[in-house]
């Protein structure tokens, strides 16, 4: 199964980019997270998924994930921020019903891989694979 969803939610001003360093606090400042707007984020990157997971059956064998980031700039980005798409995009498949829950019993791996950059449509693309 692949989902393709958005690095970025963007409504009016709002164009916040998924990751982590937009959904934590920053220990140790005074910046001030408006968490409105991260929680609209959140909802609407979960909504996306359970509109793509509609007509897809249950997985019964544990699986790997793959998160492939392809990104609208060479900006320099540790992968690891990249992590909150597989988080909240696992926590929408589990809630959709494709996978019965996202611990180790069912999920074996997870690996998130840059996919290169591509200015025309940056993207996560999410695949769940069953395991050999």
């Amino acid at each position: 199964m692949k989902l393709t969803l958005p690095l970025r939610f963007k409504q009016g001003k709002q164009n916040i980019l998924y990751s982590l360093n937009n959904f934590m606090i920053p220990v140790g400042t005074d910046k001030k997270v408006n968490t409105y707007w991260l929680k609209r984020a959140k909802d609407h990157l979960m909504k996306e998924v359970a509109k793509q997971c509609k007509d897809v059956e249950m997985f019964k064998d544990q699986v790997d994930i793959t998160v492939t980031i392809y990104r609208d700039s060479n900006h320099l980005c540790d992968m690891g921020n990249f992590t909150i798409i597989e988080k909240f995009t696992t926590d929408a498949v589990v809630k959709a019903g494709v996978l019965s829950d996202d611990n180790w019993k069912f999920v074996r791996s997870v690996k998130i891989i840059d996919g290169g950059l591509d200015k025309e449509n940056p993207r996560a693309e999410y695949a769940l694979t069953t395991t050999d």
